[in-house]
């Protein structure tokens, strides 16, 4: 099986092959996703509102992250 990936997360080509591999690794992959927004949410907690607010994140966005 190959997986071709372009710029944006979670955008994924997958060619022919196992429907065994494919449904192991399309788990593998969204796991790590969701690792890795884990992550970068805690990051994102040390900061205050107004701090993110400079960074362009909108307040939808800062209460996702705040949640």
């Amino acid at each position: 099986m190959a997986t071709t990936y372009n710029a944006s997360l979670g955008a994924a080509v997958e060619s022919k092959g196992s429907s065994l591999l494919r449904t192991f690794f399309g788990r593998v992959i969204e796991a790590r996703q969701q690792e890795a927004t884990r992550r970068v949410r805690h990051y994102l907690r040390t900061y205050k509102p107004d701090e993110l607010r400079s960074f362009g994140y909108t307040e939808a966005e800062i209460a996702e992250i705040t949640k």
